[in-house]
Parts: C-alpha cells; structure tokens; sequence
C-alpha cells in the first residue's frame, strides 16, 4: 500500500481491508508453520497494523483454537485480562518451530540446555493457561506441541551430545526439574488470582492439573527408559510429586 493510500482515512477503514484481515487469518490457520503470518506482515504497513489491532484480539485467538487443533466451541474467553491472544499466539506456538527442527536434523544434537530451555517454556505456557486464558493447558498444548515434546525428551536422551547416560540421567535431570517447577508454578498462580472470583480461581486449579497430567504423559512417558523404574510407576511418582502444591492451591480455591 502506497503512502498516499496509508494516510486516506477511508482506505484504512474499507471494508475491504477488514475482509482481507479475516482472510489472512483464515488462511494461516493452514499453513504448517507458525512464523509464516508474521513475515506475512512485512508485505504492508497498513496491513500489519490492521492484523496487530487490540479488537483483532479475537482472531488471534480463533488462530490458536485452530493451530493447537481444537475444535472451535472450546471454552476460550475473547479477551484476557493483562496480555492479547497474539501474545498468547506466540507464547504457544512460536518455540515449536524452534523444537521441531531440531528434533527432525539428524545432523544435529538436542542439547541438555535446550531441554531446559522446552521445560521452562512448558511451565511458561502452564502458567499463561492457568492465569491468563484460565483453561485447561491442553488448550494452548497442542496436538503438534505434545509430538515435539516427546520427541525432544526422546532425543535428548537417545542421541550423543544430549544427556549421554540414556534414560537415568534423563530421568533424574527431568525429576530434578519437575518438583520445583510445580512448586513455583503454583506459587505464581495463586498469587494471581488469590482476589479473582471463586470460578476463576477454581478454573485456575484445573488448568494446573492438566498441565500435570499431560507432563506425566508427555515428558514423564519416556524419561524412565533404562532408569530401573517402570513407566507406568515414573509417570505415577510425578503426579504424586504434584500433589501437595496442587492441593495447596485448590484449597486457596475454595
């Protein structure tokens, strides 16, 4: 869009451009990479500010419902009460890019710095759920999310250059992060919505239990293999290992 065009206050609020706006959305909810909408933005300055507008909030968030793989009645809210849906877009979406390439070169290592780097991320998005959207983290951990995950605990353990003793060094690496993670991560929800309404603090409570049931399917599943503990028994320790801060914080709930 030419300058002349960008300074025409009709233009900036055709219809048309408002309609283009859904169809990018639309259009990007399709493509296998995330960062493809934001070189998108590049193409127009006027187009970049349309898509990034505070009242776009809405189809950024329709955008995650779709990336993540959700069927779109699920019970997000429209807005949140101190970032965007773009915002969240990000947080949720961007590193998996990130992740996903390096679990698929072959070529190169997925290094213990960069589990690290996953599992803080994890707890990051556990505590956007939990204090922000306020729903189950299985929301914002997508289907895509969940397979790079594992795949990224997979080959961390597996592959020279990453946690090089196989699964008991994973094991008691992802254990050595897991207890307080739970702990901070409860810490910061309650100190969130102590004063929000009892709905959302319970909302609050539930999401933190999704986030430790998916962590004992998703990074706990292959973290035993060849520690001397059964995977069934690994994944049912971190649940139990979860379940004093989570008790403490539904009771802050009630």
């Amino acid at each position: 869009m030419n300058e002349a065009a960008r300074s025409n206050p009709d233009v900036q609020s055709s219809p048309a451009l408002l309609l283009v706006t859904d169809l990018i959305f639309h259009v990007h909810g399709h493509c296998s990479d995330a960062r493809q909408l934001f070189r998108s933005r590049e193409v127009c300055q006027e187009w970049r500010r349309s898509i990034d507008a505070p009242e776009q909030s809405e189809l950024w968030r329709g955008l995650l419902v779709k990336r993540c793989g959700l069927r779109r009645h699920v019970a997000l809210p429209s807005q949140l009460p101190t970032t965007t849906w773009r915002a969240a877009y990000l947080l949720a979406l961007g590193p998996i890019v990130t992740f996903g390439s390096l679990v698929t070169d072959n070529g190169r290592h997925f290094s213990t710095e960069q589990l690290d780097e996953m599992l803080q991320w994890l707890v990051r998005l556990a505590d956007l759920a939990a204090t922000e959207a306020r729903c189950p983290f299985g929301h914002l951990f997508g289907i895509d999310a969940r397979g790079w995950t594992y795949a990224a605990v997979f080959k961390s353990g597996k592959r020279k250059g990453g946690l090089g003793g196989g699964g008991s060094d994973l094991q008691a690496h992802v254990q050595e992060w897991w207890r307080p993670a739970v702990m901070a991560l409860t810490e910061r929800v309650r100190a969130s919505v102590n004063d929000a309404p009892l709905e959302a603090r319970s909302a609050a409570c539930r999401s933190v239990r999704s986030f430790v049931h998916l962590m004992s399917s998703v990074v706990m599943r292959w973290g035993c293999s060849g520690g001397g503990s059964s995977t069934a028994e690994w994944m049912a320790q971190s649940v139990r290992d979860a379940e004093p801060a989570c008790v403490a914080l539904e009771r802050m709930a009630q």
